[in-house]
């Protein structure tokens, strides 16, 4: 995701919304630079202060409906949130996974997502991958 573009008060990221309410982690443009926020139904924490523009998210879905996030930036390691949620059924149909952009300025600036990939691993397959 690039997130140069974000307005002050603009927020952008990769989110899980369930029965338990959303988890999301994101870029949060502030007056003075840029956060990287994990948001839980309990509230939001920052990650990482003065995140990158340029950031890699993404989630892994257990089959058990626990998931974790996890965060790349600026061509460094992959880092694991190191605490796991649980997507839940409930509302109209069950867990979503999705990208979002939302802003309190206007104009409302924008972020850049260049792809969203789903992958189905089986245990099976992650052992031939090795």
């Amino acid at each position: 995701m690039d997130a140069s573009g974000l307005a002050p008060g603009g927020i952008a990221g990769l989110g899980v919304t369930s029965g338990d309410g959303s988890h999301f982690l994101a870029v949060r443009q502030g007056q003075q630079g840029r956060d990287l926020v994990l948001r839980k139904p309990e509230g939001m924490q920052v990650v990482l202060s003065g995140a990158p523009a340029q950031v890699l998210l993404s989630a892994e879905v257990h089959a058990d409906g626990q998931f974790q996030f996890f965060y790349q930036a600026s061509g460094g390691p992959l880092v694991a949130i190191p605490e796991m949620f649980v997507a839940k059924e409930g509302g109209w149909i069950g867990a979503k996974i999705g990208l979002f952009h939302l802003s309190e300025s206007d104009p409302a600036g924008q972020a850049d997502f260049s792809r969203f990939e789903l992958a189905d691993i089986s245990p099976k397959e992650k052992i031939k991958k090795k």
